[in-house]
């Protein structure tokens, strides 16, 4: 990777504290880096930080040490963007920003052993074609109020056993005014 420096002595530098205010300053460093609800860690480890000037004002900032490796990426305003922690465990990503998008010329497929979705303010499942939601088990659904509106076509309920309606009252047939 090359960096872009106008005649500037390179801001690619490798250090490991060696000095009680360099170990300080690598201490500070471990607690602002520390992932939320982790304690920081007391102890003074080797670290090796390396810097990278990259276009539009942003910044990687890899930091490496025997148990964990950061990748950091900063935006013109200095906030991280993108943080990739290699840990033991696997990588850990964090995306911090106003918008993210993922986009994919083709499929994109994302598994786990459980995935959660949630919007704070809302969430929006579209589909341009069909869309299929499907459980191995049970599905529950749970608003203050639903609406079920085919806008060309049916509306089709199936079931294997019983279809029950328990409401205080059924309405067939009326328009809500």
């Amino acid at each position: 990777m090359r960096t872009r420096n106008r005649g500037r002595r390179p801001r690619t530098s490798t250090t490991s504290p060696q000095t009680p205010r360099r170990a300080a300053r690598h201490a500070a460093d471990r607690a602002e880096l520390t992932p939320r609800g982790e304690q920081p860690r007391t102890e003074l480890e080797p670290r090796a930080t390396a810097r990278i000037d990259l276009a539009g004002r942003h910044q990687l900032v890899v930091q490496s040490s025997p148990d964990v490796n950061i990748l950091q990426l900063f935006g013109q305003n200095g906030q991280v963007c993108l943080s990739i922690e290699i840990t033991e465990a696997g990588p850990i990503l964090r995306f911090e920003g106003a918008f993210l998008r993922l986009q994919a010329v083709g499929d994109l497929a994302i598994e786990a052993e459980r995935l959660a979705l949630v919007g704070r303010s809302g969430l929006i499942l579209e589909s341009g074609r069909d869309l299929h939601v499907r459980a191995e088990r049970d599905l529950t659904s749970e608003a203050r109020i639903q609406n079920i509106t085919a806008v060309l076509g049916n509306v089709n309920v199936r079931a294997n056993d019983d279809v029950r309606i328990d409401g205080e009252r059924v309405r067939v047939n009326c328009v809500d005014t």
